[in-house]
């Protein structure tokens, strides 16, 4: 029986320059001590026992294989964040001139290696908008 996500895989072309972003764009933290210069993969934490593992793989990545993105089809990982948080991460993909797209619930980019990703608030937001008091 299927218990839980355990981690997500992404392929990347430059493991130092992945880890940064997703470091100072998006909070997570190292998992490894490995230095990202000097190994294949990389583990990142972004909640309790949720992990990603960026992995060297520079043939591999969706702008390597020239895969386009679009927001209607795409496949792509979806993070879970307050809502206060979409702003921030405006502020931090406008800085790195990373192209957007936002919608009432969610902020949708790719990383440097074209992985597509969205940042979404939809079940805080949900149930902000039911009238909940908490969330």
């Amino acid at each position: 029986m299927i218990q839980g996500l355990d981690h997500t895989a992404l392929n990347v072309s430059d493991l130092p320059e992945a880890v940064a972003f997703y470091r100072e764009v998006l909070e997570m933290r190292p998992v490894d001590a490995h230095d990202p210069a000097n190994t294949r993969y990389f583990w990142l934490n972004f909640g309790p026992g949720q992990t990603l593992n960026l992995t060297l793989a520079p043939e591999r990545t969706p702008n390597a294989l020239g895969l386009e993105t679009d927001l209607y089809t795409s496949a792509h990982l979806a993070f879970s964040a307050p809502e206060a948080f979409l702003e921030v991460l405006e502020g931090r993909l406008t800085a790195r001139e990373v192209a957007f797209h936002c919608s009432s619930t969610g902020v949708y980019f790719c990383d440097p290696d074209g992985n597509f990703l969205e940042v979404t608030c939809w079940r805080e937001k949900s149930l902000k908008d039911a009238g909940a008091e908490r969330w």
